[in-house]
């Protein structure tokens, strides 16, 4: 767990979230990160019922940007899908 935060902390990229502090006892991990104003992807597809073909066109836009970035890192993240991306806005 903590390699995968630190790894997380490491980022700077403006289509993943940041993460500001990485906290923990022996219990329980505490993690500080930018507040992302629209949740998870799933929730926001039920919420909204449909999401137009723009939308789907600028959060594919992200999402690939965000990948690529991580890759290039030698980072891969082995488990997209609507729950693990979180929707800071729909614009560029």
């Amino acid at each position: 767990m903590q390699n995968e935060l630190d790894v997380l902390e490491s980022t700077n990229h403006p289509n993943i979230v940041r993460i500001y502090e990485l906290l923990h006892d022996p219990d329980f991990y505490f993690i500080v990160q930018e507040f992302v104003e629209h949740g998870e992807l799933l929730n926001y597809i039920d919420r909204r019922g449909k999401v137009s073909e723009l939308d789907v066109i600028n959060i594919a836009k992200q999402l690939f940007l965000a990948v690529n970035y991580i890759h290039s890192k030698n980072i891969v993240h082995r488990d997209i899908k609507p729950e693990n991306i979180l929707m800071f806005s729909l614009k560029d």
